[in-house]
């Protein structure tokens, strides 16, 4: 098998993607095919190439938008069939092929405006989007396929004992908060791609944004709640503590902590600050595993403290390695809070995080997008975080983000939002579009589930309802705070 000579990103999977559902119609198509980087992530999971159409397969069936999960079971009618080859993708003598009929199931439109960019985030079509939501998937896939392998090689003597970073979720961006087990797939890409919006400078589309290749924070996120720093000097990393700075930072840190109140209030430091691209993090416990807060230090020496929630939002926002989430948003300048009790975090470049309730999960709005927001009071506070399609939820109903050549983005007003959750919710947990799950007590209250962790110990997908819940139907249940395991 041969290995791609860049990095297995999600791009080069797609890649490989494309040339699957364009050029096989056989499995014996599908032999002659060079895909290095599907061929490497089997590798690295510790397969053969002949297991990959199953793995595809499995892979397809938890893409979690039910549009592009359709759209790619008639793209990729996987399983092979021995002797009956595939229809073609587009027009032929017997029909419109699987392409068409793709399209029209899917999002009732044809072919050619599935593989048309324009009202697509970051200049993809629907086509692009559903290779990559499929390779997020596959890499999740095979991950869990690695993982199966360790755990029997263990019990049998025979295991390697190793879970590579370089697969799916066992990397730095493993747990997305409120994006546990299965949930976490795509929002990194979603956010990743307005990087692309900032240079093109989009203002009247509602062009929005788990996790983006590439990059990462200086150092995972600590994991241990044993305290560091409480009532003594703050300790610096070996990088900042060679820097030309490292008096300056040590005192912009110490007078931070003494705004904000002090360790009593935000629990001790779990590890030494470190430079995270233009700011400088010391991470601080929270009493929850995986859920750190962060004071944030700017190059100016001035700086502020992220709640747990506010972080968790704030680092994913380009993804579970934080590597786009100051391109995309640019540094905390702000907190504040409103008399209706939501929170906004305002970025230096113009993204706000909003926090309906305290101890709620953040829900972040586009640059391009805030001020079209706050002119639209009627729909209140947002319930999602930007999806692929250009939609997000929120208290009233959803926007839909249609370019400026079309009208702009449009709002569309819910009326009974409550009809929507499911019946049998208590003991169950429910998990919206972008991954948000939550906890339904006997009582009718919602529990965010904010790592995976937790996640994994309510049961997980064991327990988790299969349908999507819009988040305007989740935001009629009262909120009680953090779900918590043991319950």
């Amino acid at each position: 098998m041969s290995a791609p000579t860049d990095p297995v990103t999600r791009e080069l999977v797609a890649a490989d993607l494309r040339a699957v559902i364009g050029r096989c119609r056989s499995l014996g198509d599908f032999d002659n095919l060079v895909t290095p980087a599907l061929d490497e992530l089997v590798r690295i999971a510790g397969g053969e190439r002949r297991d990959l159409p199953n793995h595809l397969a499995a892979a397809v069936g938890t893409v979690e938008d039910e549009r592009y999960r359709r759209f790619l079971e008639i793209l990729l009618p996987l399983p092979f069939r021995p002797g009956s080859p595939w229809p073609q993708l587009g027009s032929n003598r017997s029909g419109a092929g699987r392409g068409e009929e793709a399209a029209r199931q899917a999002f009732d439109l044809s072919w050619d405006a599935c593989n048309r960019s324009g009202q697509m985030l970051d200049g993809r079509s629907r086509r692009e989007w559903a290779e990559l939501l499929l390779a997020d998937s596959l890499r999740l896939e095979l991950d869990d396929a690695h993982r199966a392998r360790v755990d029997v090689g263990a019990e049998t003597g025979t295991g390697t004992g190793t879970n590579d970073p370089g697969v799916g979720g066992s990397g730095p961006d493993a747990e997305v908060e409120g994006v546990p087990g299965r949930g976490r797939r795509r929002w990194g890409l979603v956010a990743a791609v307005l990087v692309a919006l900032s240079v093109v400078g989009i203002v009247a589309g509602l062009k929005l944004g788990g996790r983006a290749p590439g990059g990462s924070l200086a150092a995972p996120v600590a994991s241990t709640t044993s305290a560091v720093r409480c009532g003594v000097p703050a300790s610096l990393d070996a990088d900042l503590a060679g820097s030309p700075d490292a008096a300056r930072v040590r005192s912009g840190l110490e007078d931070l902590l003494g705004q904000v109140g002090g360790t009593g209030r935000i629990g001790c430091a779990l590890g030494p600050a470190r430079r995270w691209q233009d700011v400088v993090v010391e991470e601080h416990d929270s009493g929850e595993d995986g859920l750190p807060g962060a004071l944030v230090l700017a190059p100016s020496h001035q700086g502020l403290y992220l709640s747990p929630e506010a972080y968790a939002t704030y680092r994913r926002l380009g993804g579970g390695d934080g590597s786009f989430a100051q391109k995309i948003g640019g540094i905390p300048d702000r907190v504040d809070d409103f008399a209706d009790g939501h929170s906004e975090v305002t970025l230096s470049k113009g993204v706000v995080l909003v926090e309906g309730t305290a101890g709620a999960p953040y829900f972040w709005i586009a640059a391009p997008y805030v001020a079209w927001w706050r002119a639209h009071p009627e729909l209140g506070l947002p319930t999602s975080n930007p999806m692929p399609d250009l939609s997000q939820d929120f208290e009233h109903g959803r926007v839909l983000a249609i370019g400026s050549d079309t009208g702009g983005p449009k709002p569309l007003m819910s009326t009974n939002p409550g009809a929507a959750l499911p019946a049998a919710r208590a003991g169950h947990i429910l998990r919206q579009s972008d991954g948000t799950s939550w906890w339904i007590d006997d009582r009718d209250r919602r529990w965010w589930i904010a790592t995976g962790g937790v996640w994994t110990c309510l049961g997980g997908a064991s327990v988790a309802l299969p349908d999507e819940v819009s988040g305007d139907a989740i935001a009629t249940l009262p909120f009680a705070g953090h779900a918590t395991c043991p319950r």
